[in-house]
């Protein structure tokens, strides 16, 4: 990726923070220094305070798709919030397909009790076939919502309540959202168990200051370093990159993609 020379300017965000955890998620453009090319992207940035400064622990770029999709009207906040309640929905049934059946065809799936990335029907069928076995029912409670032509984005906490235990799980998550098939599914889900505590060290973070995480993000592209940038990534991280397919979720896998990135020159 680095090849690509690439350098970025956020267009768009909205930020949500914890303690010792903050989310960015908005729009993106990059110029590829190497071919003076521009890519909008959507992004979602989720931090959290390891080893003493902020680190990237998950981070989605997806590029943006031409024009609305057919039959895609306007959607509204409060309709973004409610697509919650059909995915929830869905897992009060105990079917697995009808679950499955909420996520786009090319949909990704980072759950909170797995970490095997789900990047197909038959594999998100196959965790919510374990998962249902529970009885997750949940409840949103932060959301915050960003919109487009033909897609959405909703990224906050929710709490389960685990019907065959009683036991009660919260935890952060990011849905993006496409329609097809004239509906809105699913594209992109992330859900992770909400830390114990706040990390040794982490100071209450502002919104600026999450907004400005970017910038060492983009810093380190413009050394064209495949390790200055795998180095931002925390310990455990997961990349799901915008020219590339494959969930990138350790060092060295994460390193391979910005060596052959950076070649663009992105800035």
């Amino acid at each position: 990726f680095l090849q690509k020379k690439p350098q970025g300017v956020v267009t768009q965000s909205k930020v949500l923070k914890g303690d010792g955890w903050c989310l960015d998620a908005g729009i993106y453009e990059f110029t590829l220094g190497a071919t003076g090319d521009k890519v909008m992207a959507r992004y979602t940035f989720k931090y959290v305070f390891e080893d003493e400064e902020w680190k990237i622990a998950h981070h989605h770029s997806s590029v943006m798709p031409e024009g609305i999709p057919a039959g895609a009207e306007p959607i509204t906040e409060d309709e973004v919030k409610s697509l919650f309640g059909l995915w929830n929905d869905a897992l009060a049934t105990l079917d697995a397909d009808a679950v499955a059946k909420r996520y786009s065809k090319n949909a990704v799936l980072l759950p909170t009790v797995s970490d095997l990335p789900r990047t197909d029907y038959a594999l998100i069928h196959d965790y919510f076939t374990n998962f249902l076995q529970k009885k997750p029912q949940g409840v949103v409670t932060q959301s915050k919502v960003l919109k487009g032509d033909g897609w959405c984005l909703d990224a906050g906490i929710y709490e389960f309540t685990l019907g065959a235990t009683g036991d009660k799980v919260m935890a952060r998550y990011t849905f993006k959202y496409v329609f097809e098939d004239e509906e809105w599914k699913i594209a992109h889900h992330h859900s992770s168990v909400m830390p114990e505590g706040i990390p040794a060290g982490a100071e209450p973070i502002t919104e600026d200051e999450v907004k400005s995480l970017f910038g060492l993000w983009n810093d380190a592209l413009a050394t064209l370093d495949a390790d200055a940038v795998a180095k931002r990534y925390s310990k455990n991280a997961v990349l799901l990159p915008t020219v590339s397919d494959l969930p990138r979720t350790d060092y060295a896998l994460i390193h391979d993609y910005f060596t052959n990135f950076l070649q663009k020159k992105p800035q």
